[in-house]
């Protein structure tokens, strides 16, 4: 820890300026000293970045050099980020570090781009710095600028600057931990999308970090490997969540899914070829590189096209041309979508040399944007899916005690009017003069008792009650009660198009009420004419009852009797109130909230 803060006071600085670079290779000794450097056939090159193709000319081998400093202090290191190909390193004419050690620009297989620490001699100060570096790949050169100081230095202002980004990559790695344990209901076909996402993001962020090899020392072909994975895994992820996030996927999406899934498939088949080629046949290292580097290159452009397509979808959906339900959700990815299509760009235009080599500085920060756009959307859709078991678990209680009352009134229904058939019919058995007085009075008990059992069955159903037909079941037995008797009966509804459907206990207590108010009507009012009106808004449904009848009691006929008592707890029961009165006409009105 003192070592770190004393180098924390000591300045690294980048090696970024005067730099050259000449393809073709110089003579090196078995020893390791070059002949002397020429002078001509070098070209400036710019740090970070790749060295001009037009005098490649097929070969292989790169050099690149810049002059040292003549005050460089002893006892300096030289910092590599990291360099395209298998490389050497030389101060003057002594080559002092190669890679892979041992092997040098004459290396074969995978080794990946890991990051270098390079002592340099104490009599560096003024000589040329050259590195001889050997590549088949297309693009050879720096990943990062180079940099002096001393070692603690460098290693302290590397874990400062990649810090940011490792905490990015390791924060999408998390996401996708904890999204294997939400791989479940509504929400799976979403989180089948986040959460390769969130694994190929975190894994593409930390690739690009130089701590990685300290936390997670995996080898540098390894990491290689692993990114080579994540990019192919992040365009199908993609296309695999928008197609589940949009309530109808259009075909195209559909159709670039599964292209994605085939270049993805075949970008990963040819890593692993490769790789093994590269390590038991080094003869095909030059058809391994180039078949890995084209089809990658047409992964990245299939994912540019990807992007570009889906940006042009997400902008349709947003400005509402489409399905309503989809118009946020696009919002909320458009702005992860804009920073990450914006980011690879530059990316695949820095992988094919155009654009300078920026280590993925703007990928991460669009992929953490992705990311989060994805986890605010099945956030939602979790929400959502919550609120709809909540709310289906209080419609089951609510639906339990509706039975439970409906299984009473039946009880108390049914039950006592077949009590009283086999009471009368005993009677009737043992006195045969009024045998026929029962038979008649079992006959009214029998209609009574179907009559409940049709409303009962009707209200088990949930699909057959509606308002139509309650109204139609009000109409038809009022018709066929009052008419019988010589009266004219008439029904009017006034049914709101907000009205919710009417429930078992409702629509039960509504035509118990109704059938016991026009029983009252028949056999106590002297009345010529019955009308009824049904009223049903959003909070409640009203049904009231007119006769023009003179019959007992202080109603005129609808609240003669014990029945009058039996309707209005009732409906007080369901929370409503029930109102006979006479002036100026006789009327009952009940109103059962909804």
């Amino acid at each position: 820890m003192l070592s770190l803060l004393f180098a924390s006071l000591v300045t690294a600085f980048p090696l970024d300026i005067g730099w050259e670079s000449r393809w073709g290779d110089l003579e090196v000794s078995a020893t390791g000293v070059v002949a002397p450097l020429p002078g001509d056939s070098w070209e400036a090159f710019t740090v970070p970045g790749w060295a001009s193709r037009a005098h490649r000319d097929g070969r292989t081998t790169l050099w690149l050099r810049t002059r040292l400093p003549a005050d460089l202090p002893s006892r300096q290191t030289l910092h590599l980020e990291s360099v395209v190909g298998h490389f050497e390193v030389f101060v003057g004419e002594r080559r002092v570090f190669q890679f892979p050690a041992g092997e040098g620009v004459n290396g074969t297989g995978m080794h990946g781009t890991p990051w270098h620490f390079v002592e340099l001699p104490d009599d560096a100060a003024g000589q040329w710095l050259s590195l001889r570096v050997r590549s088949q790949y297309p693009v050879s050169g720096f990943q990062g600028t180079p940099r002096l100081g001393q070692r603690d230095a460098l290693l302290l202002e590397m874990v400062e600057r990649d810090l940011p980004r490792f905490i990015l990559g390791a924060l999408m790695l998390l996401v996708g931990v904890l999204g294997l344990f939400l791989i479940r209901g509504e929400a799976r076909a979403l989180m089948l999308g986040l959460v390769p996402w969130a694994f190929a993001g975190g894994t593409y962020t930390l690739f690009y970090t130089q701590l990685k090899q300290l936390v997670v020392p995996l080898t540098g072909a390894l990491w290689f490997f692993l990114w080579a994975v994540s990019v192919a895994v992040l365009a199908m992820s993609w296309l695999r969540f928008l197609s589940a996030a949009m309530s109808t996927p259009s075909p195209w999406l559909r159709r670039a899914l599964r292209l994605q899934e085939w270049l993805g498939g075949g970008y990963v088949a040819v890593a692993i070829v490769g790789w093994g080629l590269l390590e038991f046949a080094p003869s095909t290292e030059r058809v391994a590189v180039l078949g890995f580097f084209g089809v990658g290159m047409v992964v990245r452009g299939s994912m540019l096209l990807t992007s570009t397509f889906s940006l042009v979808l997400l902008v349709r959906l947003a400005l509402g041309k489409g399905v309503a339900d989809d118009v946020p959700r696009a919002k909320i990815l458009l702005g992860g979508v804009g920073v990450l299509a914006f980011a690879m760009w530059l990316n695949v235009l820095a992988a094919m040399g155009v654009a300078p080599q920026s280590r993925g500085a703007w990928v991460p920060l669009g992929l953490l944007a992705m990311t989060l756009a994805l986890a605010v959307l099945v956030t939602r859709a979790w929400s959502q899916m919550r609120e709809r078991a909540i709310a289906s678990e209080v419609q089951l209680l609510a639906r339990a005690k509706e039975k439970e009352a409906m299984l009473r009134d039946l009880h108390d229904g049914i039950g006592s009017v077949t009590t009283n058939i086999r009471l009368l019919a005993e009677l009737g058995r043992k006195d045969a003069a009024r045998g026929a007085r029962a038979l008649a009075t079992i006959a009214e008990l029998s209609a009574e008792g179907l009559a409940e059992l049709r409303a009962f069955t009707q209200t088990l159903d949930d699909a057959q009650v509606t308002w139509p037909v309650l109204v139609s079941e009000l109409r038809r037995y009022g018709g066929q009660l009052i008419e019988a008797h010589g009266k004219t009966f008439e029904l009017d509804a006034r049914v709101a198009s907000d009205a919710p459907a009417p429930n078992g206990v409702v629509t039960l207590a509504l035509l118990r009420v109704f059938r016991e108010a026009l029983t009252n009507v028949v056999k106590h009012a002297q009345a010529n004419a019955v009308g009824v009106v049904v009223t049903a808004d959003a909070k409640q449904v009203v049904l009231v009852l007119r006769d023009d009848g003179a019959g007992g009691g202080s109603g005129g006929g609808v609240d003669t009797g014990r029945g009058v008592k039996n309707m209005r707890a009732r409906a007080e029961e369901l929370g409503g109130s029930l109102v006979v009165t006479a002036e100026p006409s006789r009327q009952l009105t009940v109103s059962l909230p909804l």
